[in-house]
């Protein structure tokens, strides 16, 4: 079996940067990469959620969230931190993947047409975009 790549590196979080509405929710839970190629050969490495005891998380069970102070004191031990929308929330979330440009960090026409129509909070790895 072939060795693992290097892992991808996360961006830090910016704490400070997210809603203070949603930091209220306890809708919180961790991710660290994990070297998976049987899922997904071009992209091997995925993001499994974590409870911050370490154990894994389930999106669609509430037991296994946590506070978003409780997820930010563990993130030492995890790559990021991950919101879990919930079928309850009063929000929309877009997700707009392959839209921008790493190295000097513009958004790809289609995607920033979509940010200007939404009007709202907007964040890109944890960098808010506004």
């Amino acid at each position: 079996m072939a060795a693992a790549p290097p892992k991808p590196e996360a961006l830090l979080v910016q704490a400070d940067n997210i809603p203070p509405e949603l930091r209220q929710l306890k809708q919180w839970v961790n991710w660290r990469y994990e070297y998976r190629p049987d899922k997904n050969k071009k992209k091997p490495c995925t993001k499994p959620p974590f409870q911050a005891n370490g154990r894994r998380a389930k999106s669609t069970d509430p037991e296994t969230w946590a506070s978003y102070e409780t997820i930010l004191i563990q993130l030492d031990r995890f790559d990021g931190i991950g919101f879990v929308v919930s079928a309850d929330d009063p929000y929309v979330f877009i997700d707009l993947d392959h839209c921008r440009d790493a190295q000097n960090g513009s958004i790809e026409p289609w995607a920033r047409d979509i940010i200007d129509r939404m009007d709202s909070y907007t964040e890109s790895h944890g960098s808010r975009i506004m």
